[in-house]
């Protein structure tokens, strides 16, 4: 099901199934910059590509501090 966000930049489409299926991947992190991210894609025009490695990057950086922080 597809509904719509209000966020400052404007309407925002997500999805339900996004939820469950990032957690499924153990990437529910993502959730929380996700609509400042698609906002970012969206004011840039980003290609799908550019938006991937974006909040990929976003995800290995919380999971090298993560680590960093574990072993300190």
């Amino acid at each position: 099901m597809v509904t719509e966000v209000k966020t400052k930049e404007g309407a925002m489409t997500t999805t339900n199934e996004l939820k469950p299926l990032l957690k499924c991947l153990k990437l529910g992190h993502l959730l929380k910059a996700l609509p400042e991210r698609l906002a970012l894609a969206r004011r840039e025009q980003l290609d799908y590509a550019a938006f991937l490695q974006i909040i990929l990057a976003d995800e290995v950086t919380r999971r090298d501090n993560r680590n960093l922080e574990m072993h300190f």
